[in-house]
C-alpha cells in the first residue's frame, strides 16, 4: 500500500494489508468510542450563507477543533476509524482497551470545554458533545473494488451498541455500555442511564500490571 495514502487511513489498515494481504474482514476485540458534537450544524448553515469565505472559516474551525480532540484520543492508543460530519468513531484494541477508550472520551470532552467556545464571523458559538463507549467483538470489513475504491465498514452488535449509548447520552455526558463499565474501577462508574452507565470520573492511566483490570472484570453491571 502506498505510504502517500497512509495519513488518510485508520492506522490498522496499512498493517492489516501488510500482514494479511487479500483478507477483507477481521474480528477484533476492543472498545469503540463515538463522539458527537452538537452546535456544528447550525454553525455550518450560518457560515454557508457567507459563501466561500464562510466555507474557509468552517474548514479552519473543523481543523482546529477536531485536530485537538483526535490528538487526545490518539494519545490514549485509539485509532480514528470514521469521521462523519460532526462525529468521530474511534477504536481502542489490546490491553485495557475499555479504560483507554473511556479516558479518550473524557479527555476529548475536557478538551472541547476549552476549544469549543468559538468567536466566529457569525457570532459566538459554544460546542458541546455527547459520547458513547462500547466494548466487545468488532467486525471490520474492507469492501469495494481495490482498483477503484475501498471502504472500511464497522459492523456488528458492538457497533450498534455504541450508537445507542451515544444517542442516549446528553450533551456533556459520556455513557458506557455494561461491558465497558465492568472493566473500569467502580469509583469511575456512575448511575445507570438508559442503555448504560455514566462515566463519573476519569480513570487512572492503565499500568503495566494487569491485576487491577482483572479485579475490575470480576464485577458486573447491573450488579447482581
Amino acid at each position: 500500500m502506498s505510504t502517500a495514502f497512509e495519513p488518510y487511513l485508520p492506522a490498522m489498515v496499512p498493517a492489516w494489508a501488510a500482514q494479511e494481504p487479500g483478507l477483507t474482514s477481521r474480528l477484533v476485540t476492543g472498545s469503540l468510542v463515538m463522539f458527537d458534537i452538537s452546535g456544528f450544524t447550525r454553525l455550518t448553515e450560518r457560515l454557508a450563507a457567507r459563501g466561500r469565505a464562510g466555507a474557509e472559516e468552517l474548514s479552519d474551525i473543523l481543523d482546529a477543533v477536531f485536530g485537538t480532540l483526535v490528538e487526545r484520543a490518539l494519545a490514549e492508543g485509539c485509532d480514528l476509524l470514521k469521521w462523519g460530519g460532526d462525529a468521530v468513531l474511534m477504536l481502542a484494541v489490546g490491553p485495557h482497551s475499555g479504560v483507554r477508550a473511556a479516558r479518550a472520551a473524557a479527555l476529548m470532552r475536557a478538551a472541547l470545554a476549552r476549544v469549543g467556545h468559538l468567536r466566529t464571523s457569525v457570532g459566538p458559538v459554544v460546542l458541546r458533545a455527547s459520547s458513547g463507549v462500547a466494548t466487545g467483538d468488532v467486525h471490520l470489513v474492507l469492501g469495494g473494488d481495490p482498483r477503484i475504491h475501498r471502504e472500511l465498514m464497522v459492523l456488528g452488535p458492538v457497533t450498534s451498541r455504541v450508537v445507542r449509548t451515544e444517542s442516549a447520552a446528553a450533551p456533556g455526558q459520556v455513557l458506557l455500555d455494561p461491558a465497558t463499565a465492568a472493566l473500569l474501577p467502580a469509583r469511575s462508574v456512575g448511575a445507570a442511564t438508559g442503555p448504560g452507565f455514566l462515566l463519573r470520573s476519569l480513570p487512572a492511566p492503565p499500568g503495566p500490571d494487569p491485576g487491577g483490570a482483572s479485579e475490575c472484570r470480576k464485577r458486573s453491571y447491573p450488579p447482581r
